[in-house]
């Protein structure tokens, strides 16, 4: 595992208004971004979903990134890394190609999310182009926006300050999980989550 930059000066302080401003923008703020954007783009749903992905972008990786940037952190210092060892591990290999298929095969059979395919609401067509489209999207919502805030900064960063892995794991999730449970202290139901998802239609 890779070794984290040591602590800055005053990173506690950094760290605290990171989550004080994530916390304003998950219950009040994604409104308030809301009153300036043009209500003919918030009328369309795919324009609203390009709407929640540049808002996103800019809270959970941008102003992170800027501010770690005039305390000359680099990429790699803040996780991005690549690994050509790694890259093609049996690992990663598994985790990229064989578990997708089990949790797809799982989804299908044993859930209820595969009903619009058994009920004939996609063609096959559609299917064969959306799930590229899918995986693109959910490697920049997901991947680059939400796990850069909370484990490349939140995580790594508390870890080099705490020198505890357990703790930083402990506190970072406690954190996301507050962050995703709609109605509990840090979210909103009717805020961005779990009702405001990216509504795409093909």
């Amino acid at each position: 595992m890779p070794v984290e930059k040591p602590a800055i000066r005053n990173e506690w302080f950094v760290i605290i208004l990171l989550v004080l401003f994530f916390t304003w923008y998950v219950t009040f703020g994604n409104a308030f971004i809301n009153k300036f954007i043009p209500k003919d783009i918030l009328a369309i749903a795919w324009k609203t979903s390009i709407a929640i992905l540049l808002k996103k972008l800019l809270v959970f990786e941008l102003i992170p990134w800027l501010i770690y940037k005039t305390a000359r952190f680099s990429l790699k210092d803040l996780g991005f890394r690549i690994s050509s060892n790694r890259l093609f591990s049996r690992e990663t290999l598994l985790t990229f190609f064989v578990l997708p298929v089990v949790v797809v095969l799982f989804q299908y059979y044993f859930s209820g999310g595969a009903e619009p395919i058994w009920k004939g609401q996609f063609a096959f067509g559609q299917l064969i182009i959306t799930w590229p489209l899918l995986f693109l999207w959910l490697f920049i919502e997901a991947r680059l926006v939400e796990e850069f805030f909370f484990r490349a900064v939140l995580q790594s960063r508390m870890a080099a300050m705490l020198k505890s892995p357990a703790s930083d794991i402990e506190t970072s999730s406690i954190i996301f999980g507050l962050a995703h449970e709609p109605g509990l202290y840090l979210r909103a139901a009717e805020i961005e989550g779990i009702s405001e998802q990216l509504p795409f239609h093909f």
